[in-house]
């Protein structure tokens, strides 16, 4: 006699499973939108993500019915290359998320993104651009979070202060400058973030902390 076998269930209306058809259409409507935009076209329309990825018209309205859900797509899509070591130490940590933001920022992609966000008239691709940053910031503060935990570096360092210091001077190269930073000098930065952050702080001169 062969044993009940447990009810079927199906998964949610909306759900979409890891991998599969629906994964890959997002990639590739996630990859349309980004090489549009490193083209430089950043007014495009369904049509256009339809011709290049085959993706039928209905299915891209149900999932992205606009065209700002679309560039929040591509921008999840192009920040999820970041990935955010953990080596056990500070120094090593802040020096591999300084290599790893180097390489980010010198991505086409990245470098054609930058450009049109330093003159953008409307809010919406700066603002796709802020809200998609959010989660990495936060796997960024994580690299101070640890530190603090094992008594490397003082509780009241300002997180948020210090990874704009470790981000500004490599966009700063990349982006204005138009060159490579060495890993020599991703290091001679880290170095000076960790000297800093360490360093004894003057009397009502507080360094890279936050506010009280």
């Amino acid at each position: 006699m062969n044993k009940e076998q447990p009810p079927t269930v199906a998964p949610p209306r909306g759900s979409v499973r890891t991998g599969g058809r629906s994964e890959r259409i997002r990639q590739q409507v996630a990859e349309a939108v980004l090489s549009l935009m490193r083209a430089g076209n950043f007014h495009f329309d369904i049509k256009d993500i339809v011709e290049l990825t085959g993706v039928h018209k209905t299915t891209i309205y149900r999932r992205w019915p606009t065209r700002q859900a679309l560039i929040n797509e591509a921008f999840r899509e192009h920040n999820s290359r970041i990935q955010v070591a953990d080596t056990g130490h500070w120094h090593s940590d802040l020096f591999c998320l300084g290599l790893v933001l180097r390489n980010f920022f010198n991505d086409p992609t990245e470098v054609a993104l930058n450009g049109a966000l330093a003159i953008a008239t409307d809010a919406d691709l700066p603002r796709s651009a802020r809200e998609s940053w959010l989660p990495i910031q936060e796997q960024m503060k994580q690299v101070m979070t640890r530190a603090k935990s094992r008594g490397e570096i003082p509780g009241t360092l300002d997180d948020e202060i210090v990874m704009r210091l470790l981000s500004a001077p490599l966009l700063t190269a990349i982006m204005f400058e138009k060159r490579y930073p060495s890993d020599q000098e991703v290091m001679r930065l880290t170095d000076f973030l960790i000297q800093a952050c360490i360093a004894t702080t003057p009397p009502g001169r507080p360094l890279l902390m936050g506010r009280p």
